[in-house]
């Protein structure tokens, strides 16, 4: 009988799980839907609920998003969707008109000035983008920030790929007051994984490339956007998997490794001659 853990199938497969760095420094990953877990840091279905017991010690500071990763989910905003975003910024001189107005606010972010626009229109966005003054920018759910850890002290990473492979965790924000391992439940703290970087220099962690790792998706891309591998104990499901992938993403280029087997051709069947027919 198997000792690995049961995971949720689906769409259940929303959770969090948590790791320790160097420094004694904790965060949180959200798997979304395709997220790979560490084996030894799988909490159950309700990863976050370790967050009720820890209390808001600090602000969350807003990393901009990597739009030079390409498979990276956060594409940026866009003129054809309008709704809440922030946008990151060298300074405020291109929103310095909207900040005097009320339409624009400042979010605390490491290394850039952020600020959220709760509506913002076509003409905005076009001109931080043609000018060059937008470094990065996603679309922003408040609703999503009851499940954000910084503000608890806990450096906050996100997955980063569609719902299609398992990938790397981007760092979205940092905790303005750190919190440490011992300030964790002792009840969690058996299943954090350690670190060996630091997550203040870590914008991309890429679990199954560290840890032996379980996920929904039988495959996983690692941090070069090309090299696409079985997750161990999947392997049944790759060649199927990895087709699905060349398939679907053929002008990305992938890599895979190993090379996934052909399809085994299907029987054909045998026709049969009309009773008519002698020759």
């Amino acid at each position: 009988m198997s000792d690995r853990p049961d995971f949720p199938a689906a769409h259940s497969m929303d959770t969090a799980w948590f790791a320790v760095d160097r420094d004694g420094h904790v965060a949180l990953f959200q798997t979304g839907e395709s997220g790979a877990v560490p084996t030894d840091a799988y909490l159950g279905e309700d990863g976050f609920a370790p967050l009720e017991a820890l209390p808001v010690r600090g602000e969350a500071l807003r990393v901009a998003p990597l739009p030079g990763w390409k498979h990276e989910t956060q594409h940026g905003v866009s003129a054809s969707l309008l709704q809440a975003a922030i946008f990151h910024l060298r300074d405020e001189g291109p929103v310095a008109a909207e900040l005097a107005a009320g339409s624009a606010a400042r979010v605390p972010a490491a290394g850039t000035v952020a600020v959220r626009v709760a509506a913002p229109d076509a003409a905005l966005i076009e001109r931080l983008h043609a000018s060059g003054a937008c470094l990065a920018c996603a679309y922003h759910f408040e609703e999503a920030d009851e499940l954000t850890g910084a503000p608890r002290g806990l450096y906050d990473y996100e997955h980063v790929t569609e719902n299609w492979i398992a990938g790397p965790y981007r760092l979205s924000a940092k905790p303005s007051s750190p919190a440490r391992l011992e300030d964790l439940p002792r009840d969690v703290r058996k299943h954090v994984v350690r670190f060996e970087g630091r997550f203040d220099e870590a914008p991309l962690v890429n679990p199954p490339a560290i840890w032996p790792c379980e996920s929904w998706e039988a495959i996983w891309i690692d941090l070069d956007g090309k090299t696409v591998r079985p997750v161990p104990g999947r392997e049944g499901d790759y060649d199927e998997a990895a087709a699905n992938a060349a398939d679907g993403f053929a002008e990305e280029g992938l890599v895979f490794d190993p090379p996934p087997h052909p399809p085994a051709p299907k029987p054909q069947r045998a026709t049969r001659r009309p009773w008519w027919k002698f020759w």
